[in-house]
């Protein structure tokens, strides 16, 4: 869904991983030709594997990387990516997809440092049974990227339909014990879950927060919850590569603007567009 504006958030807690600056060896997208911040389309590494862990319901990504016994989880739209489209506008391409902010990377580079395997746990109901189709695909390259960008194994467990896998249900978090971890069980309490759905004035409802709870109820113990906000800071910023520095993201009615000029125009009259500034 898309972002939601930055509100006021609780103070994150205190088992949440710390922050750190981001690793020298990290591919960049400078180096590699693309956008700053914005996706590109990547090579899955040969080392990891994309496939269906419960038929048309689950995909999951699994890099090689031994059990772990923290876990870092984040959802992936409006957490981890934003969408560089007008409100109310859904993607089609990798183009349209951006970095949260450019504390993403640090963050879970951090995490990972900190002995964390870092999950995604995304619904993806337009997906729906077609784990090889076009759909499919652009979210698979969308979460390759990210984790070419980061340079450390990212996993992830994708619900593709609206079953007992899909948040807020806790059965994704089990499926990944078992299918991504070596059915390793997770220390909660050294573990946390950051997603946008927090049930805040202007969320599109609570279901990250309440599959926090699950998790916690269904296998004992509490799993922190944090908002992007909290975990990343204000999405209003864009990744650069090398130096840290992070530039100003466009207005969203200068980026609908940039959306309609991709995908041309059509009229019976000349139109003039003034165009001012980077873009």
């Amino acid at each position: 869904a898309p972002p939601a504006a930055t509100l006021p958030t609780t103070a994150p807690p205190t088992t949440a991983p710390p922050a750190a600056a981001p690793s020298a060896a990290a591919p960049s997208a400078a180096a590699a030709g693309g956008k700053l911040g914005v996706a590109r389309a990547v090579a899955t590494p040969p080392d990891v594997r994309w496939y269906s862990a419960v038929p048309k319901e689950v995909i999951v990504r699994r890099p090689s990387e031994a059990p772990r016994g923290k876990v870092a989880a984040y959802d992936l739209d409006a957490t981890l990516v934003r969408w560089l489209l007008p409100e109310g506008v859904f993607p089609t391409s990798l183009s349209q997809y951006a970095l949260w902010s450019g504390g993403v990377l640090a963050e879970l580079r951090a995490a990972h440092a900190a002995g964390c395997k870092l999950v995604i746990f995304s619904n993806q109901g337009g997906i729906k049974g077609a784990h090889e189709g076009k759909t499919a695909a652009r979210v698979k390259g969308v979460i390759d990227w990210v984790a070419e960008e980061l340079g450390v194994p990212l996993f992830a467990c994708i619900a593709t339909q609206k079953s007992e896998y899909r948040k807020p249900g806790a059965p994704m978090w089990g499926l990944m014990l078992r299918e991504l971890n070596g059915g390793v069980q997770a220390h909660l309490a050294a573990s946390s879950y950051t997603g946008d759905a927090a049930g805040r004035p202007g969320d599109i409802g609570d279901s990250d927060r309440d599959f926090a709870a699950a998790v916690g109820a269904a296998h004992g113990g509490s799993l922190a919850f944090r908002t992007p906000e909290e975990a990343f800071g204000s999405p209003e910023q864009l990744a650069e590569p090398g130096d840290g520095v992070a530039v100003p993201c466009p207005p969203r009615e200068a980026l609908g603007a940039r959306a309609a000029l991709l995908g041309g125009y059509w009229a019976e009259w000349p139109v003039l567009l003034v165009l001012c500034g980077p873009q």
